[in-house]
């Protein structure tokens, strides 16, 4: 039984969610290319990924402020309890970065991805959008889904939630393989 309980617990913590660095590029209807990295989760279905942080963003290559804080659009405007979201094909866009308080509600630096959400239903009819403020300049656009790229970074780090199944599994293997080695021989 001890066997086979640590075999599903090894498996499980090999299958566990991994968040992982991703590079991100669009290019606005300007032509100016918006470049950086985005710490998340990617989903089972291999195309959302659940965004927890946004870094080194870029505007034509220079150096945007930090944006420590990054929000669902839904939950900036209508208080829901949503993720930030955003795909590798950009059909579904739903994260809000700024360097304002914690909703991104009177932001200073901003930038707001918006495609397929309830937010880009509401406050443009249900075009996607993309919006920018501050250092980026103060404009709102249509989000163009072929302008966005995302692609794996290099790193790929365990979610904190699935080190306690990793340890558990470990402990489980070590504790196996010491009672096969007292277990006496059979003749």
């Amino acid at each position: 039984m001890t066997k086979w309980l640590a075999i599903a617990m090894l498996g499980f913590a090999a299958t566990a969610a991994q968040s992982a660095t991703f590079n991100f590029n669009y290019v606005t209807g300007a032509g100016v290319q918006l470049t950086g990295s985005l710490l998340g989760t990617l989903q089972g279905d291999a195309n959302m990924v659940i965004v927890t942080s946004i870094f080194n963003v870029k505007q034509a290559g220079v150096s945007a402020p930090a944006l420590p804080f990054v929000v669902s659009n839904d939950f900036s405007n209508f208080g829901t309890s949503l993720l930030p979201k955003v795909t590798f094909n950009g059909l579904f866009m739903d994260i809000n970065a700024c360097d304002g308080v914690a909703n991104c509600s009177g932001r200073g630096n901003a930038l707001t991805f918006n495609a397929g959400n309830a937010s880009a239903a509401n406050f443009s009819s249900g075009n996607p959008f993309f919006a920018a403020d501050g250092f980026f300049g103060a404009f709102a656009q249509p989000f163009v889904a072929a302008r966005w790229s995302l692609v794996p970074g290099v790193s790929t780090v365990p979610v904190p939630a699935s080190l306690p199944l990793l340890a558990a599994g470990s402990l489980m293997l070590i504790g196996f393989g010491l009672k096969i080695r007292r277990s006496p021989t059979r003749g």
